[in-house]
């Protein structure tokens, strides 16, 4: 079974289509990807520019940081928050540096959207590799994408993203300690 955005897909049914049609398919999904890409560019550049004009150095260094690509032979791991809703707008900061997260964020969320999309139409495609890829890149663009975190297996449970196997251990009283592993919690050490 092939893990499908919304659910398991058997494997006969994922299988990629031979021939002309297949390559259509494959050049409508790549035109798609490239639209949304130069539309999200299109954006962050409009972003960087106001702040620049606002005279946010870093956070124009950031924003243009957004839609830079990974090198060809190097392998991205995002290191996913735990928390929900990690995404925010830090307490304490400048006016204009506080509408620039708010900016920032909004931009990051409708990519997320327009990614996993993307990946469902890369499913109905009949392009799992393809789908996995997108809803990578929006997990990436939005680490609370809540479609996008359950493709890799991630649940909400007490504002935090779970797995179903950890749901179930601290549902069952069982606590995480990194020396020990799963353990009751009358086991732990105070």
């Amino acid at each position: 079974m092939l893990l499908a955005l919304g659910g398991a897909v058997p494997c006969d049914v994922a299988m990629p289509r031979v021939g002309l049609a297949a390559d259509d398919t494959a050049k409508d999904a790549a035109r798609e990807i490239e639209q949304a890409r130069t539309r999200y560019a299109t954006e962050v550049s409009h972003l960087a520019d106001w702040c620049r004009e606002k005279n946010l150095v870093a956070e124009s260094r950031k924003t243009r940081d957004l839609v830079r690509r990974p090198e060809p032979f190097q392998v991205v791991v995002p290191v996913l928050p735990r928390d929900a809703n990690s995404l925010r707008v830090p307490e304490g900061v400048r006016a204009d540096v506080a509408e620039w997260y708010r900016r920032a964020l909004k931009l990051r969320s409708e990519r997320a959207a327009a990614l996993y999309g993307l990946a469902q139409r890369a499913v109905r495609r009949h392009q799992p590799a393809l789908a996995y890829s997108l809803a990578f890149e929006a997990i990436r663009a939005d680490p609370d994408h809540e479609g996008a975190r359950r493709v890799f297996g991630y649940q909400k449970y007490q504002n935090q993203w779970r797995t179903p196997y950890e749901i179930s251990m601290l549902q069952s009283g069982m606590i995480w300690r990194d020396k020990f592993g799963w353990i009751s919690k009358q086991n732990s050490p105070r």
